[in-house]
C-alpha cells in the first residue's frame, strides 16, 4: 500500500560556487514509491532523491525539488546563491 510524502526538506552543499558541482538531497518523513523531480531554477529538470547540478552563472536561483506518487505529492522551493569562485 502505498503511503503519501510528508516532511519533505532539502539538503545542499553548500556554498556554491559557479563551475563546482554541488549535491542536492531530498528526503521525506513518509512515503513509499515516491518519484523525485528538480526544477533547478536555470531551465535545467532533473529527477531522483540526489541529484548533482553545475550552475554556469553566478546569482539567485529558486530550486523546487516535488515528492510524489500515485496518491500524492509534496513540493519544497528554496533559494540558493551561487558565488563566484
Amino acid at each position: 500500500m502505498e503511503r503519501p510524502a510528508t516532511g519533505l526538506d532539502v539538503r545542499i552543499d553548500a556554498p556554491i560556487f559557479v563551475g563546482n558541482c554541488a549535491e542536492f538531497v531530498a528526503t521525506t518523513s513518509t512515503g513509499t514509491n515516491l518519484h523525485y523531480t528538480w526544477d533547478m531554477g536555470d531551465g535545467t529538470v532533473q529527477t531522483g532523491r540526489v541529484v548533482h547540478h553545475t550552475y554556469a552563472a553566478s546569482g539567485q536561483y529558486t530550486i523546487t525539488v516535488t515528492a510524489d506518487n500515485t496518491i500524492g505529492f509534496q513540493a519544497m522551493t528554496v533559494v540558493v546563491e551561487v558565488c563566484n569562485p
